[in-house]
C-alpha cells in the first residue's frame, strides 16, 4: 500500500482505517464550539510547520486568519490548539502513525477557530526526514469539496459514536477498491 496514490475521497478513508491498532490518545478536547461553519475561500493556501512533537514552529497568514488566532498565540503551542472536538482521536492517531514511518498524510480536517466556529480543510502533510529521522512536519492545507466533507462528517460521527462504518470493515491487508 505505501506509496499508492488514492484517488477519490474513499479510498483516501478505507486507507486511513485499514491498519487500525488500538492505541490509546490523549486528545484536547477545545471548547467551546459554536456549530457555525466558517467557509474558506477558494484561493486559501493554509502552511504550517510543527517539530517533531507537534508544536508549531511555522504559519502563514492565511493559517492566522482562517483559525482566527492571533500568530503569537500559535507560534510555540501544539497543533491540536485548533483541534475541534468532533475530530476522532483515531484520525490523529492514524496522522501520527503515518508520518512517524516517514509517509505523508491526506485528510478531511474540521479544525476550530480560536471563538468557537470551525473550519473544514482538505490537509495533505508530509514528513520532513533528515540523517532517517522525522525531525518536523509540514502541513499544506486548502478549502475541501463539499461532498468530501459531507462524506468526512458521515464517518467521523459513527466512529465517534463507536459504530465502525461497513466499508471500513474489510480485512487490514485488503486494499481499497
Amino acid at each position: 500500500m505505501r506509496g499508492r496514490v488514492l484517488n477519490t475521497a474513499n479510498e483516501v478513508l478505507v486507507q486511513f482505517f485499514l491498519v487500525v491498532r488500538p492505541l490509546t490518545v490523549n486528545m484536547k478536547n477545545n471548547q467551546p464550539v459554536s456549530n457555525r461553519s466558517k467557509k474558506l475561500d477558494r484561493g486559501v493556501n493554509i502552511l504550517s510547520t510543527t517539530d517533531r512533537d507537534g508544536v508549531i514552529s511555522y504559519v502563514n497568514s492565511d493559517f492566522v486568519a482562517a483559525s482566527e488566532f492571533d500568530r503569537s498565540e500559535l507560534i510555540g503551542e501544539h497543533h491540536n490548539v485548533v483541534r475541534h472536538p468532533d475530530m476522532p482521536s483515531l484520525a490523529f492517531k492514524m496522522f501520527w502513525e503515518a508520518l512517524q514511518h516517514h509517509q505523508p498524510w491526506k485528510g478531511i480536517i474540521k479544525n476550530r477557530c480560536k471563538g468557537g466556529d470551525h473550519y473544514w480543510v482538505d490537509a495533505y502533510v508530509t514528513p520532513i526526514i533528515i540523517n532517517d529521522e522525522m525531525v518536523a512536519a509540514q502541513s499544506v492545507r486548502v478549502p475541501p469539496d463539499v461532498e468530501d466533507v459531507k462524506r468526512a462528517e458521515a464517518v467521523y460521527q459513527r466512529i465517534n459514536s463507536g459504530r465502525t462504518p461497513s466499508f471500513l470493515k474489510r480485512p487490514r491487508d485488503a486494499a481499497p477498491r
